[in-house]
């Protein structure tokens, strides 16, 4: 004989699956289970409820019928919902207003953590990029870690590592700024760089190729606001600008979209650099291995794991530095979306490009996280509390109902409407409160969040999930009380 499956389970199978689909899918879930349960029926039970929760799709789904005797119940749970709503105006509000506050605080802060861990990931290669990472040791054993790293680092991971596509480097060389006949743009945002930079970071060119050959030194790519400082309405691309104290004759050629906000580096110039063509003692120290000024950066190959670079590590410093020289450039990397997050721990080196988010720390963010959690935890407890006392006074009503042929079901249901219809009320009004405050938070935050960033799809499914709880449970205890 064999052992029958999870009873409540199959029930729920049966319960929602197509009756044409029933029977073919609830056949081979239970021949699954009965092969399975001869090793191991504890295991067994558990795969075909897992089973069952796969087969929950819309397309096996029965169709929804809602007969009219439904329809009227639910208009009429409504009409006393708002009937009792102007009877008890202040129990309703401090509820409703409760629950607005703890979704309005949840939706802040869902959105201040959905934005923390999404810097640097619009990337289209971000699965594959990687920011170099150094750790130096001194003498007497103290330890140190930098992104700015070896100068020519970049040139020995290209050649000596084939799981590596492409590499890059970049630097900042202090404050500066661009000069097109009488207009003059300041500028601390912006980095000298290779010509690769544009094969691994995503800038979105609009006018001009980032890639095109140039007379000089330098050539310039610049964001639109820029361009439109220093040009107006005229054409970027072609013209020739200076940088004061730099580089004089420097042609533009390139113009792209400003960076997203989610990007750590708000760059309004790259300057496309041949470094072995700066004056005499800055192309000896950027050709330098023993150096520290550029922020190096890896795009691997796919299905490269990175671990395949470090582990290799010791054979290319043995190449390329001295002994003494190698506990100062053990390198490592870093994913990009890891950098804003994951970096707190790194010394200040004067080369680096400036970032334009401040570093965090994943602890901080994920207990801004858990406050979100417990505001709204605190909120439903309120509105449950409130709701469970109020449904205590209800019991002549109920008792009346119950006279007239109601059954504890459409007790119950009647105060899952109710339920409903203060956490929607709720919902709305904070989604109002999140529009009116929502400068207020932006500014608390020091973040630039578009309101459409407050409600991706991502942010209302946790939301949904959140809703779908606090209405499951907040209807539980209140419509306990009133059916009895």
């Amino acid at each position: 004989m064999h052992p029958a499956p999870p009873k409540y389970t199959l029930r729920f199978l049966q319960w929602f699956c197509k009756a044409s689909f029933l029977e073919e899918i609830e056949g081979d879930l239970v021949e699954l289970y009965e092969k399975r349960s001869v090793t191991s029926p504890r295991v067994a039970r558990w795969q075909f409820t897992w089973d069952v929760m796969k087969t929950f799709r819309w397309v096996n789904l029965r169709p929804i019928t809602i007969n009219n005797l439904v329809m009227n119940s639910i208009r009429n749970y409504i009409k006393v919902y708002f009937r009792r709503f102007r009877k008890e105006t202040t129990h309703y509000l401090i509820n409703i207003l409760g629950l607005a506050t703890g979704f309005a605080v949840l939706f802040f802060i869902l959105t201040y953590v959905n934005d923390e861990y999404s810097v640097d990931t619009y990337h289209s290669k971000s699965d594959r990029i990687y920011r170099l990472l150094e750790k130096s040791t001194s003498d007497d054993g103290e330890v140190a870690h930098y992104s700015a790293t070896s100068n020519m680092l970049f040139d020995a991971l290209k050649n000596d590592y084939p799981e590596v596509e492409e590499t890059a480097r970049m630097i900042y060389l202090g404050s500066g700024g661009l000069k097109y006949e009488q207009n003059l743009f300041n500028d601390r945002s912006y980095a000298f760089a290779t010509r690769s930079i544009f094969d691994i970071l995503d800038f979105e060119i609009i006018a001009g190729d980032a890639r095109a050959d140039f007379n000089g030194v330098v050539g310039v790519v610049m964001n639109e606001t820029t361009a439109k400082i220093l040009f107006g309405d005229d054409q970027a691309v072609g013209k020739v600008v200076d940088l004061p104290g730099k580089v004089e004759g420097a042609e533009v050629l390139a113009v792209y979209k400003d960076l997203p906000k989610s990007s750590s580096y708000q760059f309004n110039t790259i300057y496309v650099s041949k470094f072995d063509q700066f004056p005499r003692g800055f192309a000896r120290w950027f050709a330098s291995y023993d150096s520290r000024g550029m922020t190096t950066w890896v795009l691997l190959k796919e299905n490269v794991d990175p671990s395949a670079i470090e582990a290799k590590r010791d054979a290319l410093l043995e190449k390329y530095f001295e002994e003494d020289q190698r506990k100062e450039h053990e390198f490592y990397l870093q994913p990009i979306g890891d950098m804003h997050l994951g970096s707190s721990h790194l010394e200040e080196a004067g080369p680096e490009p400036l970032v334009a988010i401040p570093y965090s720390k994943p602890e901080f963010v994920n207990v801004i996280f858990l406050i979100g959690l417990f505001v709204i935890i605190v909120a439903a407890l309120n509105y449950i509390n409130l709701s469970s006392v109020q449904a205590l006074k209800r019991s002549l009503e109920a008792g009346i109902r119950k006279v007239n042929g109601a059954t504890i079901g459409q007790l119950r249901f009647q105060l899952f409407i109710e339920t409903f219809m203060s956490l929607f009320i709720a919902y709305l009004l904070a989604i109002a409160l999140v529009v009116i405050f929502r400068g207020q938070f932006l500014e608390l935050a020091n973040k630039a969040i578009l309101l459409e960033d407050f409600f991706t799809k991502d942010l209302i499914i946790f939301q949904a999930a959140v809703f779908i709880a606090i209405l499951i449970l907040s209807s539980i205890v209140p419509a306990l009380y009133y059916s009895k």
